[in-house]
């Protein structure tokens, strides 16, 4: 059930940390790769510059047409690790045509990342009767 939320154009929140160490939160576009996630995000944004220090990040999924307990939706915490590469060509106009917008990125940015994030560890609540979060994770 995750991977199926992950391959709608839901967008979710990643967190990373800075080099002082506080933890910067954005809400981001992904796109599921198999077992694997992308993003993009500009060089000398603050997550990219906290990637760049620091590749560990956490990725919050909230499935809202889930409702679990009243005011309560089915969620799922991801945690893994980024690798950034240069900008795939097409990656930032899919993803924005993807998330609706019909004539792609269209707002002023400067040279991005294509961030791959390998997934470590998925926990929540929900979605589904098992632990494995719709085929990710651990029964732990």
């Amino acid at each position: 059930m995750l991977c199926e939320l992950l391959d709608r154009p839901v967008a979710v929140v990643m967190s990373t940390v800075s080099p002082s160490g506080r933890p910067q939160a954005s809400v981001v576009w992904v796109e599921r790769r198999g077992d694997e996630l992308a993003l993009f995000c500009e060089r000398d944004s603050a997550k990219g510059r906290n990637l760049a220090v620091n590749p560990h990040v956490s990725i919050l999924v909230v499935d809202h047409d889930r409702l679990l307990r009243a005011g309560v939706p089915a969620y799922a915490q991801i945690s893994g690790t980024a690798e950034l590469s240069p900008e795939e060509e097409g990656q930032v106009d899919g993803l924005a045509r993807a998330y609706g917008w019909s004539d792609g990125y269209t707002l002023p940015r400067g040279e991005c990342y294509t961030v791959h994030i390998t997934v470590s560890r998925v926990t929540g609540y929900g979605p589904g009767d098992t632990k494995s979060m719709g085929g990710w994770g651990h029964d732990d």
